[in-house]
């Protein structure tokens, strides 16, 4: 099937139906664990939580505790509509919102998350700018803010020139991926057929370094506490594949 029977759709349209089996393969008991083992360590045992890449809400599936109000918040209504069917163990409110622009109070929030690499999908620095400063915005003061990358050497070790197809009782889905080490931006395709009908999706993220990170961060007030590698503890490095920031918000 050539390229012109094939319809283009936005990021997330198409995808928040098949989301939960597409990432089957990630541990997001382990990952819900991480972040909570990273919030007690600074006191954090209730209030009021936002999760700005809520997605189809797996990482609060596994989210184990009742004392928080959750806000699951994402620019994409299909996958927040997804969630909706699959309800988290703890409760939570939902909102369609870009993280550049929330409908959020000022300094109401105990703690924004934004995790899955879902800062790599702000495609330029203003939009990285706009993202922090508007975290910080929402945040009360001492807040804490946990979000993800996916590093450069990531990108050049599995999705320079990377293909996978998932075969589901109805569905193929085909995703293509490749990285431009020049515009350090990385492309992935999903292409969808069923039937005799495709749709496809094109993904494109920026690969930041911790250092623009960091910098942009320090600029809209959010001191960068910690940078661990992985779903550890360690100190990351640009050799790190996913580096989690823990940021928290000073005036």
């Amino acid at each position: 099937m050539d390229d012109g029977s094939i319809r283009n759709v936005r990021p997330y349209s198409e995808l928040a139906k098949y989301y939960d089996k597409v990432m089957i393969h990630v541990n997001y008991k382990k990952w819900a664990k991480y972040i909570q083992k990273i919030l007690a360590g600074y006191g954090i045992k209730n209030g009021v939580i936002i999760d700005l890449g809520f997605g189809t809400g797996l990482l609060f599936k596994h989210f184990r505790s009742r004392k928080f109000m959750v806000l699951g918040a994402d620019l994409s209504f299909q996958m927040i509509q997804s969630s909706k069917t699959q309800p988290p163990d703890c409760p939570v409110s939902f909102m369609v919102n870009d993280i550049c622009n929330t409908a959020v109070k000022n300094q109401v929030v105990d703690v924004v998350l934004f995790l899955y690499d879902s800062i790599n999908y702000l495609q330029t620095k203003l939009r990285l700018k706009a993202a922090f400063s508007e975290v910080s915005r929402i945040l009360k003061p001492d807040g804490i803010f946990i979000f993800d990358i996916v590093t450069r050497h990531l990108c050049e070790k599995y999705f320079s020139d990377h293909r996978e197809v998932m075969k589901l009782p109805e569905t193929k889905i085909v995703r293509e991926s490749f990285f431009d080490p020049e515009k350090e931006l990385q492309y992935n395709f999903f292409t969808f057929t069923t039937g005799e009908q495709s749709v496809r999706e094109k993904h494109i993220q920026r690969i930041y370094s911790i250092l623009e990170i960091t910098k942009e961060a320090k600029r809209q007030h959010l001191n960068i506490h910690a940078c661990y590698q992985g779903l550890g503890f360690r100190n990351a490095s640009e050799k790190s594949e996913r580096v989690h920031f823990v940021c928290k918000k000073y005036e």
